[in-house]
Order: C-alpha cells, then structure tokens, then sequence
C-alpha cells in the first residue's frame, strides 16, 4: 500500500512539472480536442512505460552509459534540435477557421489528411519530444536507483510503485486534456494562434535552455 501512495504523490508531483511534454499536450488538446490530445499524451505514456522498464532491468550497464557525459552531450543536442525544429513549425503553421466545436472532420480538414494518419502523427510526436529529452532518462534513473538501494524492494513492489505513477500522470493528463478542450472550444481561432505562437516559443526556449545546459 505504501509504494502505490508514495508512486502516486510522486506522478502528482510530475504532473505539475511545466515543460515541452506539458506544452505541447496543451496545444494539441486546445487546437484538437480530447481525441488528439490522447493520442499525444499515448505516445509520452509508452516513452515513459519503455523507458522505466529499460532501466530497471538493465540498470547498472544504462547507469554507466547515461552518466557519461558523451550521452548527455549528443543526446541532448538532438533532443534540442528535435524540440527547436517543433517549435519552429508551430510558430510558422497558422491555425485555420475553426468550426463551432472541435471534432474529427474539423481535424481532416485542417491536417488535410485521414483522422488515423493524424492520430499515428500526434502519437509519434509525443513519444519523440519525450524520449529524446535526456533529463527524463536521468529522472527515471534516479528513481530506479532510489528503488533499487532499497535491499527488501521486491518486483511485485516495483511494479506497484511504478504502476502507480503511471497511472496518476495518465488520469492527471487526461484531466488537462479536458480542460484544455473546454478551453479551446471558447476561443476565437485567433487566440488560438497566438496560444500555438505561445507554445511554439517555449518549446524553442526549452530547446534552447537544453542546448545550453549540454554544451
């Protein structure tokens, strides 16, 4: 019991973290509605599931790789370059005329391509902004080394404190993703896309600070 209330303090404590995962949820879920912004969130959802189970199993040999100040130096350049070059298409990409609520045809229309295609986009979207950022292989890393300098921590408590965590960031995304279309349904296309211009500029900041932090 007490690993799924220490696991879930923990995912409510990353959910309030604000960065380039957070932001671009936000827009995705205010430009698209709550279809959309699952299917993004999705893709964050499995980096962080692959990622935690990558470490746990194989960490003292990925605990020697990410230390390594190669991995941060290299990973982090192309995470930035990867968050920049998002950024850098959401300031440029202008939000068209939208329809009196946000659904599935309004998405066709504006991507002008299949709902399915845009979906696999959003979901490839989210799995890369978050793998890419080296700070979240560190974090997982960290907490997989406090899990295991734990010598009576056993798998069955693993999987409860982890599934525990994942499971608040999901229902907590889920959450902003909500608010996020009610939002998004209230607003004139051209807030909207001063919010896109918004979060295009802090995904470009966030690359930038990364760039900044590696070299």
């Amino acid at each position: 019991m007490n690993e799924i209330i220490e696991g879930a303090l923990l995912g409510i404590t990353l959910s309030f973290l604000i960065g380039p995962v957070f932001f671009a949820l936000l827009q995705t879920g205010i430009e698209h509605g709550f279809k959309a912004g699952v299917s993004y969130s999705s893709g964050v959802w499995l980096s962080d599931f692959l990622i935690i189970v990558l470490i746990y199993k194989s960490m003292a040999a990925i605990a020697n790789v990410v230390k390594s100040s190669e991995f941060v130096l290299y990973v982090g350049i192309v995470g930035a370059i990867i968050l920049i070059s998002f950024g850098l298409s959401s300031l440029i990409t202008k939000v068209a005329e939208k329809k009196p609520e946000i659904n599935e045809s309004a998405i066709q229309a504006t991507q002008n391509q299949s709902v399915q295609k845009f979906r696999v986009k959003l979901f490839t979207k989210g799995f890369v902004i978050n793998t890419i950022n080296p700070f979240t292989i560190i974090f997982w890393l960290g907490v997989n080394t406090v899990i295991l300098s734990k010598p009576t921590f056993t798998n069955y408590q693993a999987i409860l404190y982890f599934g525990s965590i994942l499971t608040t960031l999901v229902l907590t995304d889920l959450l902003k993703i909500l608010l996020a279309k009610k939002i998004g349904v209230a607003l004139k296309p051209i807030y909207i896309q001063r919010m896109r211009q918004v979060a295009g500029a802090l995904l470009i900041i966030s690359g930038i600070v990364m760039l900044y932090r590696v070299l």
